[in-house]
Parts: structure tokens; C-alpha cells; sequence
């Protein structure tokens, strides 16, 4: 069974700035290392968010290049295509800044 209390909570707008302070560390000497994986658009948002805050990120990819599902591959020179997620629509304003 769901419980429908945890489901709200769950499916509540991500406001980015009430989060934001959670990551802010009062010092760089203090600054943890984090691994992120995945290159794809949620790991490098992730990474940059973190980095921008002072934590030292290394991101880990599987494939040769960045983008994830949203990436062109190139199978011979001249012939490529895209991969997953032809575009997509960034509604939210902070999601929009991100991948601009």
C-alpha cells in the first residue's frame, strides 16, 4: 500500500533555493569530495550545482562522451545521430538556465 502522506511529499516542486543551503560549506579547507555518476544531464547538473558550493566533484561516465540519454553518437565520419531524447522542454526557469 502507498502511503499518500509520503506521496505528496514526494511529488512537491523542487524549489532549488530551499535546498541550496544544505550543500554551502563555511570553508574551502572544509570541502568534502563527491563522486558523481553518470555524465548524462542530472549528473552534470548535480556536479555543477556542487562544485559551484565548494565541494570537489569527479564525475564518472561509462560511454566515450557526455550527455546520457540526451547524446549524438557517431557510428562513421559524417553519419550521426541522436540518441534517446531527440529535445525536450525545460518548463522551469532554473531547469531552463542549466542546459541553456
Amino acid at each position: 500500500m502507498i502511503d499518500p502522506e509520503t506521496t505528496d511529499e514526494y511529488a512537491k516542486p523542487l524549489v532549488p533555493e530551499q535546498h541550496l543551503a544544505k550543500f554551502a560549506l563555511d570553508s574551502p579547507a572544509a570541502a568534502p569530495r563527491v563522486a558523481v555518476i553518470g555524465a548524462g544531464i542530472s549528473g552534470l547538473i548535480a556536479a555543477r550545482t556542487l562544485r559551484e558550493h565548494g565541494w570537489e566533484v569527479v564525475v564518472f561516465e561509462k560511454s566515450r562522451g557526455v550527455g546520457g540519454r540526451a547524446a549524438t553518437r557517431r557510428a562513421d565520419p559524417g553519419l550521426s545521430f541522436d540518441h534517446g531524447a531527440q529535445y525536450f522542454t525545460a518548463r522551469d526557469p532554473h531547469f531552463a538556465r542549466q542546459v541553456e
